[in-house]
């Protein structure tokens, strides 16, 4: 029972030691959350209720450089997205939803076959349906496989 004690004793300095650092932490928390709170519903908002079962919404058949610079800054854009709910998870927010919309944004190859079956999850499509629904828009559209 000592080596416990002497183990949180030891914690507790170690704490009190870095208490620039929890503070930090508890900052970018609270702003991630925050953060999240008015982005998640504005991207789910935006996203076509069809989209998982249009296939048009896949295709790379604009190489203007206009859409160029507009899909690197969307991947650019989800990469950070996918980042900050990996650190909303063990912190306050919505890391789940936040990570879905970084997916949602980022281009990789097998990417729609994994969003679908990210969406087919029923508390990943229930958090997202009840975002669309606060916004006025109709539930998403997912096929119950992943085929083209």
């Amino acid at each position: 029972m000592a080596e416990l004690e002497r183990f949180w004793v030891l914690f507790g300095l170690w704490v009190d030691s870095h208490r620039l650092l929890f503070t930090v932490l508890g900052v970018i928390g609270f702003l991630v959350s925050i953060g999240s709170l008015l982005i998640l519903p504005w991207l789910f908002a935006r996203l076509p209720a069809d989209y998982f079962i249009n296939p048009e919404y896949r295709r790379w058949n604009d190489l203007a450089p206009k859409a160029i610079v507009k899909r690197v800054l969307r991947n650019v854009l989800g990469v950070c997205l996918i980042f900050l709910g990996v650190v909303m998870l063990p912190l306050p927010g919505q890391g789940l939803l936040t990570i879905v919309a970084g997916v949602l944004l980022v281009d990789f190859p097998g990417k729609f076959r994994f969003e679908c079956w990210l969406l087919r999850r029923p508390g990943v499509r229930r958090g997202i349906n009840w975002l669309r629904h606060k916004a006025k828009r109709e539930p998403l559209a997912v096929r119950s496989s992943a085929a083209k």
